[in-house]
């Protein structure tokens, strides 16, 4: 992902969106068609990213913890921090993944 994508200019209502997604565990982005859900899609997954990539850069020599299967009843070490984006098609989630 480029960190220095040329996103859209976001209006407020938009902008109020991605900063209520950015502070709440759980966000639905609705609206008609045209409204700019994509566009909103693009701005918290590109900000999400940004998050991502300041915690790595944080502790770069810390080796990651490892997470407890008790299943398993072994220490299983994390993956890589990702950002998982669901929409209601294919198309939608193939549009702001083409944007980044």
């Amino acid at each position: 992902m480029d960190d220095d994508l040329d996103l859209q200019l976001l209006n407020e209502s938009q902008e109020k969106a991605v900063q209520e997604a950015l502070k709440n565990p759980f966000t639905v982005i609705q609206g008609p068609p045209g409204t700019g859900k994509t566009v909103v899609g693009v701005h918290i997954t590109y900000h999400f990213h940004m998050k991502n990539k300041a915690l790595e850069a944080e502790c770069p020599n810390q080796p990651p913890s490892l997470v407890q299967d008790a299943s398993l009843n072994e220490n299983i070490p994390p993956k890589k921090r990702g950002i998982l984006y669901c929409g209601p098609s294919n198309k939608s989630v193939d549009i702001v993944a083409g944007e980044l």
